[in-house]
């Protein structure tokens, strides 16, 4: 409906509570495959000997944002910074609210945090 297609779904915990999540997708980008699969949640980027959960997606005005780490346990100290799928970089930058932007693409994640004296 409204150009848009139903590719997935994801649970997210809400409180106590667990709820799914609907993935849509524009119906021109539906047929997109996905990167890895599902039994196995985790990317090499050999190049940069860096690893990508798959698991852990942040959306994206252009395409998701994977997080990406420096060691393949996902400990949070191991923590590098965000790849954009939408052109498979690691070029982004953060600002202090949270919103992420992919310095190749324009990709951009919005805020997480916000803050009323910002505007």
């Amino acid at each position: 409906a409204y150009g848009f297609e139903q590719v997935g779904t994801d649970t997210v915990e809400i409180d106590d509570g667990s709820y799914v999540e609907n993935i849509y997708l524009h119906a021109d980008d539906a047929e997109i495959e996905p990167t890895t699969d599902s039994s196995d949640p985790v990317r090499t980027l050999d190049d940069q000997g860096l690893y990508v959960n798959e698991e852990q997606v942040e959306r994206g005005s252009k395409g998701p944002f994977l997080t990406a780490y420096s060691d393949p346990e996902f400990d949070e100290e191991n923590k590098y910074g965000y790849f954009c799928t939408n052109c498979e970089s690691l070029d982004n930058a953060m600002d202090t609210m949270g919103r992420v932007k992919c310095n190749e693409c324009g990709n951009l994640r919005k805020a997480t945090r916000w803050d009323a004296t910002y505007g």
